[in-house]
């Protein structure tokens, strides 16, 4: 049995010669020889490692960690959550703010990635 030919193909015999031709007719193509099938491309590889999770904005980590306070200040034995005050940020150096902001994200984010798993 012959193989199969790729989509679009139709095999006929010539009547003059009584010989099997090929024709493709979409592209108008002919062909004494059966036309190759190519084969379709090989799926995408599978990543071993799945991708790291994006870090939350810090829109997104300040809300949260007004439910991580929430849930902190329902637990015994914990003072509630209290967000320093306005006028205290304002007398830290630029540097310093920017240190803590982070060292307090990098935080958050740890405790919500617990809560999530």
């Amino acid at each position: 049995m012959p193989p199969p030919l790729p989509p679009g193909w139709v095999s006929a015999n010539d009547p003059v010669s009584g010989r099997v031709y090929f024709a493709n007719p979409t592209t108008r193509e002919t062909s004494w020889e059966p036309p190759i099938m190519i084969p379709p491309p090989p799926p995408p590889p599978v990543a071993l490692f799945p991708a790291p999770p994006s870090k939350p904005s810090f829109n997104e980590i300040h809300v949260s960690a007004g439910k991580i306070a929430d849930m902190c200040s329902m637990q015994p034995n914990r003072e509630p959550y209290r967000p320093l005050e306005s006028h205290l940020l304002s007398a830290l150096p630029p540097h310093i703010e920017e240190a803590r902001l982070e060292t307090r994200m990098a935080t958050l984010y740890d405790q919500l990635n617990r809560l999530s798993s």
